[in-house]
């Protein structure tokens, strides 16, 4: 919560009144929370700077599979908001082998999400030892 806090453009400028946090000892985290449910998190590129930030983690196994899912998330935008056409009029289709390969792109990026939460909780669970101090 706290590199959050600091270093979230959003979450650092929020300005919070004394007396709010004297009601509410909980009020920075009840905003914070509050903020990332109200997140949109086919917004991949925010998404990762908020994994980056708070957990320290990508959540991409690698770049091409980040420009496949951007992709992804628009050709999602078009169907949703355009009727299944791109802005210039033409109509997506969607073979069976784009399909599978969308398919096994989501998890392999769901896999890859699932993972570095692990070792980031594992990380905060048995931090490494520092070699300097003895055993």
């Amino acid at each position: 919560m706290q590199r959050l806090a600091i270093k979230d453009k959003e979450l650092s400028a929020e300005k919070v009144p004394l007396s709010t946090i004297l009601a509410n000892p909980e009020v920075v985290s009840d905003r914070i929370r509050s903020y990332l449910k109200g997140l949109l998190y086919h917004n991949l590129p925010k998404i990762e700077a908020i994994f980056k930030i708070a957990l320290e983690v990508d959540i991409f196994p690698d770049e091409e599979l980040k420009i496949r899912l951007l992709e992804l998330v628009q050709i999602r935008h078009d169907v949703v908001h355009r009727n299944g056409k791109d802005k210039n009029g033409a109509e997506h289709s969607f073979p069976a082998e784009w399909v599978t390969q969308a398919m096994e792109d989501v998890r392999k990026f769901v896999e890859t999400v699932e993972a570095s939460v692990v070792r980031a909780r594992l990380a905060l669970l048995f931090p490494p030892k520092d070699k300097t101090q003895p055993d």
